[in-house]
Order: C-alpha cells, then sequence, then structure tokens
C-alpha cells in the first residue's frame, strides 16, 4: 500500500489506520495499529490512535465484523491548508 502525504505524521496516517482497522476487522485497537506503523515510519504521530474519527471508525468495523451481507465503510479525507475533514460514511456491498 502506498499513501503519499508530504509529512507523512497525520492524514496519510489516519488512512493507513483506518485500512489496517478494516482489513483485520477491528481485532487490534488504533493503538496497537498505530505503533506499527511507527515501527515502520518513525514520524506517524501517536496521537492518531486517540483521534475522534479513528475511534469512530473502529468502533463501526467491530460492529460491522461478522454481520451477513455488511456493508463496506468509507473513509474519505479531504484537506485545506487549515483543517482536515475526515467522513466516515456506508456503503451497500458488493
Amino acid at each position: 500500500m502506498f499513501i503519499h502525504c508530504k509529512g507523512g505524521r497525520g492524514r496519510a496516517a489516519v488512512m493507513a489506520t483506518a485500512y489496517y482497522l478494516k482489513k483485520e476487522g477491528g481485532r487490534e485497537g488504533p493503538k496497537e495499529v498505530v505503533r506499527r506503523l511507527k515501527e515502520k515510519r518513525h514520524v506517524v504521530s501517536t496521537a492518531v490512535g486517540k483521534y475522534e474519527t479513528v475511534l469512530a471508525y473502529h468502533a463501526l468495523v467491530v460492529r460491522e465484523r461478522g454481520r451477513e451481507g455488511a456493508e463496506e465503510m468509507v473513509v474519505e479525507e479531504t484537506a485545506t491548508t487549515t483543517t482536515t475533514t475526515t467522513r466516515v460514511t456506508r456503503r451497500k456491498g458488493k
């Protein structure tokens, strides 16, 4: 997986954390995932594991795990020079 972000500390770390939370079905919590990311890229901010959006996304993944016909979770992040907005939405699986 490749995520490009100028610093790679926050936005990219949020996206990578969300990817791994979904991929692993939420078995590991956000703090554990961020710890593993930090082992690979030392500039990742450990605060990412405490972000409300990351915690909310983890809760959604855990809730959806194991359900037949579960909806796919979509994380969209938009950034401007002054703010970053992360939105978690659901859409029906294929």
